[in-house]
């Protein structure tokens, strides 16, 4: 390396040199921040929505297509108020204005089943090469308009424009990468955590998963019974959710789950600490439910008052308490709340709801979910409980 250092430096000088020796001769500056300033008003919002667009597109067209070369199929695109989604084996496209808020895209890989470890690992490599392929390729399109502009276009004054809200859009994309919060995370850092965070990653690729296999479930069990029944470490509250979830309306018996049920009954504070965070607000729910699934209705009862006191204490809208009180009680069997329920624009169990609900599934889910189950059979230990 040593060998080729000198030339290597004078390479980087040179090229340098091509960039910043049009800054000080040719009129480069007057061409360059003249031409941005000397265009209309109207024209630079124009180019400001339009920059906002393509970066949204092109970056989860970069998603999506990391996901098609790794052969996971797409369930949905969305790109600001479009929402493009297959049903039926057909493609549709909607707008939903209300993904405004959103501030950007989503893409929604379709993944039928895992059921052996090879699958699990392909969907896994899928996943984690779209979580690292958008926001680089985000910087690097980025890293290319803008230099075209100061090399070659500088006396463009629209391309210009252009350029600087791309390489404005590019910082803010970047920055948001790499920014995580309670509810969601940013590409770069979902990248790290899947790649270090056994439980994290099994938890993504489970929440794109339409059917749970004996394959899926061991797996999840697995990392269950890693943990004390007292033990509730935030990265299992998502595995514990989709398996009380999948063992209350698949009507299977489930003795670690229903001890852990039971503990939280016991430990109201544990309820308190899920519902802190909205994204386990349906986890207290399943508790209550599969308690009262159990035979143990007193305790689900019991339970449910203390859910009651706890949602009122959120800071959520007043149409996401209302869902989640009627749904909860119609699903025990307190009320009869099916109209309620039925009617679309009371189907708010989160303030993200916003996100899916241009999706067959959401409704159908919600309207499966309200159908409420049936209780087990009583044992002669139910009997002596009671």
């Amino acid at each position: 390396m040593k060998k080729y250092g000198f030339l290597i430096y004078i390479t980087i000088v040179l090229i340098l040199g091509i960039i910043t020796v049009p800054l000080f001769h040719s009129g480069y500056l007057e061409a360059l921040v003249g031409g941005f300033f000397s265009v209309p008003f109207y024209y630079h919002l124009l180019w400001f929505l339009f920059a906002y667009f393509i970066a949204v597109l092109l970056h989860e067209l970069t998603h999506l297509i990391a996901f098609r070369i790794k052969g996971i199929r797409i369930k949905a695109l969305l790109v600001l108020f479009f929402v493009i989604y297959e049903d039926n084996h057909k493609w549709h496209i909607k707008l939903n204005f209300k993904l405004l808020k959103l501030g950007g895209g989503m893409v929604i890989p379709q993944i039928k089943s895992i059921k052996e470890d090879l699958t699990y690992y392909k969907i896994a490599s899928g996943i984690s090469t779209s979580l690292i392929a958008a926001p680089i390729f985000t910087l690097v399109f980025g890293f290319i308009i803008t230099a075209l502009n100061l090399i070659f276009f500088y006396d463009m004054p629209h391309y210009t424009i252009f350029s600087f809200f791309i390489f404005l859009f590019t910082l803010l994309f970047t920055l948001a990468s790499n920014v995580s919060t309670d509810l969601m995370y940013g590409d770069f850092k979902a990248y790290d955590k899947f790649k270090k965070d056994p439980l994290f990653k099994l938890s993504i690729i489970t929440q794109y998963v339409d059917e749970l296999s004996g394959y899926h479930l061991e797996l999840l069990n697995s990392h269950i019974v890693k943990y004390p029944v007292s033990d509730f470490p935030n990265e299992l509250l998502p595995i514990l959710s989709t398996l009380f979830e999948y063992h209350i309306f698949e009507h299977i018996k489930n003795e670690p789950l229903l001890e852990r049920a039971r503990y939280v009954r016991m430990h109201a504070h544990l309820l308190r600490r899920f519902m802190r965070k909205e994204v386990y607000i349906p986890l207290a729910q399943y508790i209550i439910y599969y308690l009262d699934k159990n035979n143990l209705r007193e305790d689900a009862l019991a339970l449910f008052e203390n859910f009651k006191r706890n949602l009122d204490q959120q800071k959520l809208p007043a149409l996401n308490k209302i869902y989640l009180l009627k749904q909860t009680s119609h699903v025990l069997g307190l009320s009869d709340e099916i109209v309620y329920l039925s009617r679309h624009e009371h189907v708010v169990p989160s303030r993200f709801s916003f996100i899916f609900e241009s999706l067959p599934d959401f409704y159908n889910d919600e309207k499966a979910l309200n159908l409420g189950y049936e209780r087990f059979e009583k044992t002669i230990d139910d009997r002596l409980e009671n």
